[in-house]
């Protein structure tokens, strides 16, 4: 789930920060790509500065927790923070507003305490094939000649067997973790093999 914090905002009434947290979600929602859609798959953060100097003449904007898929390009990346930076221009004209979009990797590390049941269609999903993913030519086409044709396949592999197979390194791993996780937050590699 994408963090957005807005640093150095003056002190607001709770009203105004109302106005601005729905402005943030509507530009967020704005860009299809992203596939983010309702207040609860985005969070706004307004944290506090310890220092009033130069509050409310600089505004900073940082959006972080972005997991990388493929649709969200560069230009899609730049579309989101040319709409955050326009959202909060409306209500701070005479600011100097920057914003840094940090797209996340799963590889980096991930816990969440939300612990997601399996998706109602399950075995649908285990009878997908990789095709139905967003994975690169040369992750795509390595998991082909290893003979991997579905999800279900991918469940039942470790990371280290996958990464076993030629032609199918991290960047390739990353890719298929992100697409899993885009399917459905509780899908993962390895995850039908027993412990």
């Amino acid at each position: 789930m994408p963090i957005i914090k807005v640093w150095c905002l003056p002190k607001l009434p709770e009203e105004k920060l109302r106005e601005i947290f729905q402005a943030m979600i509507s530009a967020v929602e704005s860009i299809e790509a992203l596939g983010l859609k309702a207040g609860n798959s985005v969070t706004v953060l307004f944290p506090t500065d310890m220092m009033s100097y130069g509050i409310g003449e600089e505004i900073i904007i940082e959006v972080s927790g972005l997991f990388k898929k493929a649709e969200r390009t560069f230009s899609v990346r730049n579309q989101l923070a040319y709409n955050l930076g326009t959202a909060i221009q409306e209500f701070f004209p005479d600011a100097l507003i920057e914003c840094f979009i940090q797209s996340f990797n799963m590889d980096q590390g991930f816990w969440s305490s939300r612990q997601e049941p399996l998706p109602k269609d399950f075995e649908g999903i285990c009878a997908r094939s990789i095709e139905e993913l967003s994975l690169g030519t040369r992750g795509y086409n390595a998991l082909k000649n290893a003979e991997i044709n579905r999800l279900r396949t991918i469940f039942f592999r470790t990371e280290e067997m996958l990464s076993n197979i030629r032609h199918f390194g991290p960047v390739e791993m990353s890719e298929l973790k992100s697409a899993l996780y885009s399917i459905h937050p509780a899908l993962r590699v390895g995850m039908l093999l027993k412990k």
